[in-house]
């Protein structure tokens, strides 16, 4: 049991460490960009109170992620196979697998989580209306355990390693705490739209904390796009935001579960 114990206290402590160390990273990069390049979405800027909060509910969510991790190991419900035993091409195979499925998963628990049945669990994160990189891990413990709880169907759609988690992990950690920054890193064509329109901007994530409704995905647009939920004034605001005009914080509370209240103010429709 001592061992046992001692092992999660050590995974648990590198899990916490290395969140700080990306969601660090991440925020002193994109304060550096000039502003032609990563313009700010917002004009305003979160209070101390605000960060404080995130910070110490993102510890817990660490915490509660890597105990997860611990536990799904410990009892065998997954199994990570050595690195060598497959070729290198298979695994990264597999991280793009991951991807797409975290992807899935986010999308629907999200879904799931604006309903008015979960929305008290949620709602922490909603807090931050002007999120920033630590709004990443913001979460309720157990919408924690919802988003932890993706490893356990992660492990029976495709191989697992150690190498490929943490690669999985970093990405993971990295793409949030990038769509909580408040910058818009994502570069515009010459139409102005993204030139990556298959991945979801910072933009994207940003409209959703500050309207409370749409724009669900996390890595990519496809799953807002199939069912209609991507904001109809979406790319509206991403113009504005690489243009350096700041897009202001909506008024209006948010409350329930916006998509099946007012699905017109979030068509999908694309111009």
């Amino acid at each position: 049991m001592g061992d046992d114990l001692s092992y999660w206290a050590r995974g648990t402590a590198l899990a916490v460490a290395r969140y700080a160390v990306i969601v660090a990273t991440v925020g002193v990069l994109i304060s550096v960009l000039p502003r032609t390049v990563a313009p700010r979405i917002q004009p305003r800027s979160p209070r101390p109170a605000q960060l404080r909060r995130e910070a110490i509910s993102s510890i817990v969510s660490a915490v509660i992620f890597s105990s997860i991790l611990y536990v799904s190991v410990m009892a065998h419900l997954i199994s990570p196979q050595p690195f060598e035993s497959l070729p290198i091409w298979r695994w990264a195979v597999a991280l793009l697998v991951l991807l797409i499925g975290h992807d899935t998963w986010f999308y629907w628990t999200h879904r799931l989580l604006h309903t008015r049945a979960f929305w008290p669990i949620h709602q922490l994160h909603h807090q931050s209306r002007t999120p920033t990189v630590l709004t990443a891990y913001a979460f309720h413990p157990l919408e924690a355990l919802v988003n932890g709880a993706f490893i356990l169907p992660a492990s029976l759609i495709t191989p697992l390693s150690y190498p490929v988690l943490v690669a999985f992990m970093v990405t993971m950690i990295a793409r949030n705490a990038m769509a909580h920054g408040g910058r818009e890193v994502f570069p515009a064509g010459r139409d102005g739209h993204p030139r990556l329109g298959w991945m979801t901007t910072v933009t994207h994530h940003d409209l959703h904390h500050q309207r409370g409704a749409g724009n669900y995905g996390l890595y990519f647009s496809f799953w807002d796009r199939i069912m209609g939920t991507e904001r109809a004034d979406y790319l509206d605001a991403y113009r504005r935001a690489r243009n350096g005009a700041s897009v202001g914080v909506s008024p209006q509370p948010i409350e329930g579960d916006p998509v099946a209240e007012t699905p017109a103010a979030h068509s999908g429709q694309r111009p």
